[in-house]
C-alpha cells in the first residue's frame, strides 16, 4: 500500500517497543523518515538494528523522557532547526494501577504532566512549521481505558481521556476578509 508518505518526517514518541515501534516501521516501510524517540536506547537499537539497510538509513533513534519538559524542549529546538516534522505521533507509556482513593494530588500532577501537558507542550513546538507547509498529521495513542475505564487504572483512564479531549479536531478558521 502507498500512503503517500515518501519524503515526509515523522517523530514516533514511545517508540521502544509495543505499538509505537510499530508504527514506527510502518512509517518507515511506507517511505516516511522516521525519528524514533524513547527512554530506552537499547530497545531502540535493538529494532532498528533488524530493519533493511534501506529503511536503517531512514531512521533516527533519540532518546527521549516525555516527562522531562527540558528534553522536550531539546527535542523540539532539534527538529524545528531542522525543518520540523510532518507526522507527529504522541504514544507513552502509562502509570502503574492504583484507585482513585488511594492516589493523592501529587500522583495527577506527575502522569498528568508527564502523559498530557508535556506532549501538548511538544505539539505546540512542532504545529507552527506544519501549519506554515500547509501539511500535518498529529495522531495521539491512547487506551481502551477512554472508551470503557478498566479497573485499577483510575490515573490512566482519567489522564488519557484529557489526551483525547485536547486532540478532539478543532473547526477550520474562517478567514476575515476585507
Amino acid at each position: 500500500m502507498d500512503l503517500g508518505l515518501a519524503g515526509k518526517r515523522a517523530l514516533v514518541v514511545g517508540a521502544s517497543r509495543g505499538l509505537g515501534a510499530a508504527i514506527a516501521r510502518t512509517l518507515l516501510q511506507e517511505g516516511a523518515t522516521v525519528v524514533a524517540a524513547a527512554r530506552n536506547a537499547g530497545a531502540l537499537a535493538s529494532w532498528i538494528d533488524a530493519l533493511p539497510a534501506d529503511q536503517r538509513a531512514r531512521v533516527e533513534a533519540v532518546t527521549f523522557d516525555l516527562s522531562d519538559i527540558a528534553t522536550v524542549d531539546t527535542l523540539v529546538a532539534s527538529l524545528r532547526g531542522r525543518g520540523g516534522v510532518d507526522i507527529l505521533i504522541g504514544n507513552s507509556g502509562g502509570p502503574p494501577p492504583g484507585e482513585a482513593r488511594n492516589t493523592g494530588r501529587g500522583d495527577w500532577l506527575v502522569h498528568f504532566e508527564a502523559m498530557a501537558a508535556n506532549l501538548f507542550h511538544l505539539v505546540q513546538g512542532l504545529l507552527p512549521q506544519m501549519t506554515e507547509r500547509g501539511w500535518g498529521r498529529i495522531i495521539t495513542i491512547a487506551s481502551s481505558g477512554v472508551e470503557q475505564p478498566i479497573p485499577r487504572l483510575v490515573v490512566s483512564n482519567a489522564v488519557r481521556a484529557a489526551v483525547v479531549g485536547w486532540s478532539a479536531p478543532s473547526p477550520p478558521r474562517s478567514r476575515a476578509r476585507a
